[in-house]
């Protein structure tokens, strides 16, 4: 079961109606492709069911429970269980720009909003802590810790730190009448009986590998008779059955024999061992023979990316030895400062993407800068001062208009062997006022 964008905001504002004021988070189980939340609201218990990825991607209400032989425990239920258990649900929001989940919790004087990112077939999720709703810690799936500063003035949930791992920055929303949608598991019949043959034929093949392998060894274990009167003095090198054994030059007939007796004892354990992974393999084709051809095997369990992706504040958060700054506006946009040649390519590599903007001071050494948005036009005349007054400042210089280029990261090109220096392309030019505030605007 897989919704799309418009079906999951719409199944959102549906199940916003069923919780009403907020329930408690009683209790959590997972199968292998959904996780199971018990909440407790006035008169009742609502079950929700929210897709972990492969196939089952977004939630739903469900009327029963996850039976008990389908229950599976993993990092990832360990972890809902630590910090979603036991507080207060009080609002489920999508984002307008992709599929986004954002969970509003409370609990212990403790503010915490959990977010689930469906993109493709994989799956992020963030947490963003706070006790005055100002201050807010953040933890992403994918990078490592990093405190964000949240004016008060600026309410909006942190769907926009998602941009880093594909979040749409353009919404496609159609307009859907709200919707119950039913969580129904899908008991995989159909899927089986492709994956039985498939199975079947792989426990053919994995038969008569294991097959050939227990006669192989029983062959070389033939060598017991007749090992204690043999003369290995005459080779260096003795072959039997395909088995072969080298032998030092300076060895006696009875360090070869030695030698040769201690392959035939790990070959006898490796026959034991051999015999019952044949009679496992046995086991299983019975048990499919008797399905009449139906197999159920477990299903892979769906995980999301957790810190897949290295973290730029990883590299360094120094000014000496490759690190750069990072510093946040108002509107959640992300910018990052090089403090040195290497920190600009590390900037450059590893921290942006190809449709962030780049920018430089013109006609002047400066660090370099990049503005983690997809287009320029996101950003006003205000984030274009700030840039180039913190571009000035980090520079020394004392100029009060500031000359700027500015162009996409992916029309720059490093220059072999010079840390730090880069061709550029399509570039623009701006002239800015120095604003001596900049700092309070970015931080």
């Amino acid at each position: 079961m897989i919704l799309n964008h418009s079906h999951l905001y719409s199944q959102v504002q549906s199940l916003n109606e069923m919780l009403g004021e907020g329930g408690i988070v009683q209790k959590i189980y997972s199968t292998a492709r959904s996780i199971e939340f018990h909440i407790r609201i006035p008169g009742k218990t609502l079950f929700l069911i929210l897709g972990r990825g492969g196939g089952v991607e977004g939630i739903w209400r469900s009327e029963t429970r996850i039976p008990s032989n389908q229950r599976i425990r993993d990092k990832f239920l360990e972890y809902l269980r630590k910090h979603v258990r036991g507080k207060k649900l009080k609002k489920i929001i999508c984002d307008e720009n992709d599929r986004i989940i954002e969970f509003q919790l409370y609990g212990q004087n403790e503010y915490l909003d959990f977010y689930l990112f469906y993109c493709g077939r994989e799956n992020y999720f963030l947490e963003a802590r706070s006790s005055d709703m100002e201050n807010y810690q953040i933890r992403k799936s994918w990078f490592f810790k990093e405190t964000v500063r949240l004016y008060s003035e600026e309410i909006a949930p942190f769907f926009d730190l998602f941009t880093e791992v594909g979040r749409r920055t353009k919404s496609k929303l159609e307009e859907l009448a709200i919707t119950d949608e039913i969580f129904l598991e899908d008991d995989g019949t159909a899927c089986e009986e492709v994956q039985a043959k498939a199975q079947s034929k792989f426990l053919e093949r994995k038969f008569l590998k294991i097959s050939k392998d227990v006669k192989r060894l029983k062959d070389y274990l033939g060598l017991y008779e007749g090992i204690d009167t043999a003369n290995f003095m005459n080779t260096t090198r003795y072959e039997f059955k395909g088995m072969k054994v080298k032998f030092e030059k300076d060895w006696s007939n009875e360090k070869r024999r030695s030698e040769i007796y201690d392959r035939l004892k790990r070959y006898k354990k490796g026959l034991s061992f051999q015999k019952v992974r044949l009679d496992e393999v046995l086991d299983q084709m019975k048990e499919l023979k008797a399905r009449g051809g139906i197999a159920r095997p477990a299903k892979k369990v769906v995980t999301p990316i957790w810190k897949h992706i290295r973290s730029p504040k990883a590299i360094s958060t120094q000014k000496a030895g490759g690190g750069f700054e990072t510093y946040r506006n108002a509107k959640g946009i992300q910018f990052g400062f090089g403090s040195s040649a290497k920190s600009n390519d590390a900037l450059r590599s590893s921290w942006a993407s190809a449709q962030n903007i780049w920018f430089h001071l013109d006609g002047y050494p400066s660090s370099h800068c990049i503005a983690k948005v997809e287009s320029i036009s996101e950003l006003t005349s205000e984030d274009m001062a700030d840039v180039a007054s913190a571009l000035r400042d980090k520079s020394n210089l004392e100029i009060l208009e500031i000359p700027v280029l500015f162009t996409q990261v992916k029309n720059l090109k490093a220059v072999k062997g010079a840390a730090g220096k880069v061709r550029y392309k399509k570039e623009k030019y701006l002239k800015v006022v120095y604003n001596k505030d900049w700092s309070q605007n970015l931080s």
